[in-house]
């Protein structure tokens, strides 16, 4: 079920797959360049939310069952990717970026700031207004505190990822989409 969405798609060999069952609400795709990629799993929810790529040969693949609330997620230069796993809870206010969208160099004209993958786990809840920088890595069956500033981070499985900078404050945690639900019952 598509409501309110919208398609800016400029160049060659770009594929947007949306998987069946999948429900997006006020979602625009802005893709700029070739060879590009984005796949949402069957079952999804997704609203409020841009998904945008600039450049080349760049991927964004959102994995089944996936709920967003509110997010921007960029992949900004040549073969950047950002990967989400299955069942994943992101509230709204979201920000997920692979790159700085502007280069910055040292005194010698050599390049610091180049674009880095993001790949978060599968069963990983993102509270508000998180932001989710090039180079981080959620471990599956995380969450990450409302927010929370994640950038060139690897952040264990089953833990509790807050603050700015972003920082492991639980391990060994379980969660539930339902309140009350036993940590069992997952």
């Amino acid at each position: 079920m598509l409501n309110g969405v919208a398609f800016d798609i400029n160049g060659d060999g770009n594929r947007v797959k949306i998987g069946s069952m999948a429900a997006l609400d006020n979602v625009t795709f802005h893709i700029q360049g070739n060879s590009n990629n984005v796949v949402i799993g069957s079952d999804c929810r997704i609203a409020n939310s841009a998904i945008w790529i600039e450049d080349n040969y760049s991927e964004i693949n959102i994995g089944e069952k996936t709920t967003i609330g509110g997010a921007h997620l960029a992949a900004t230069e040549d073969r950047s990717k950002i990967h989400i796993g299955n069942d994943c809870m992101l509230a709204y206010g979201i920000e997920i970026r692979t790159g700085d969208s502007h280069g910055i160099y040292d005194k010698n004209g050599k390049r610091i700031n180049a674009a880095q993958d993001i790949l978060i786990g599968h069963h990983v809840w993102i509270g508000t207004n998180v932001s989710i920088l090039k180079g981080s890595n959620i471990g599956a069956g995380s969450i990450v505190g409302t927010g929370s500033i994640a950038s060139k981070c690897e952040f264990p499985e089953n833990s509790i990822v807050a603050g700015n900078p972003a920082m492991v404050v639980k391990e060994n945690i379980q969660w539930t989409r339902h309140r009350g639900e036993s940590a069992n019952a997952i």
